[in-house]
């Protein structure tokens, strides 16, 4: 079984996310699950991971819940209250995937991947709908051209608790932990365990 032969890999993670060549094999990452079960930990080990073959990098954090250096993470948000994501999705999807598709289309592809990383996902379209999550539906259908990447973070693994379709969920690769982890099992759509 596939799935049994990552988790018994202790490089698991680095092989679910990279090619024999350190290629990405994924774009868009969404890791759900209750609080404390270690998203947060999990997000920090995908960042350091991506950092090791992509070092110039664009890393953009979304953390409407941040605490300052208690958060864990290795560079303070762009975005750091809730009542700041929806404009910070719209900058994003602005700034960083359309410019980076017009420059590709004048012949000056981007030299490195960016990396968009948004906390509390369920949280922020319970605030703020469509105007937060339209932007980033649009960096995920239009993201890997320019080397985009999404990485999301919330409670709910269900796509429509973060105002996402199937066709958007299914371009994400997922980790999901806890009690939300037995919830999504049974979920028909779920072809791979």
């Amino acid at each position: 079984n596939e799935a049994l032969a990552y988790v018994s890999d202790p490089n698991w993670i680095e092989k679910f996310l990279f090619d024999e060549h350190k290629q990405l094999k994924l774009y868009h990452i969404k890791v759900d699950g209750p609080t404390g079960v270690g998203k947060t930990h999990l997000m920090l080990h995908l960042m350091w991971l991506l950092q090791q073959p992509h070092p110039a990098a664009e890393y953009w954090l979304s953390d409407p819940k941040f605490e300052g250096e208690s958060s864990g993470w290795p560079f303070e948000p762009f975005v750091t209250d809730f009542e700041d994501v929806a404009t910070g999705a719209q900058y994003l999807y602005d700034s960083v995937v359309t410019a980076r598709k017009h420059a590709k289309r004048n012949d000056n592809p981007p030299k490195h991947h960016a990396f968009l990383r948004f906390d509390e996902i369920d949280g922020c379209f319970d605030e703020h709908g469509e105007d937060f999550t339209r932007p980033i539906r649009r960096i995920i259908k239009e993201g890997r051209s320019g080397w985009t990447h999404c990485l999301m973070a919330g409670q709910s693994p269900l796509g429509k608790d973060a105002g996402f379709t199937g066709a958007v969920m299914r371009n994400t690769a997922r980790f999901v932990f806890g009690t939300e982890a037995m919830a999504f099992r049974r979920n028909a759509q779920i072809s791979f365990w």
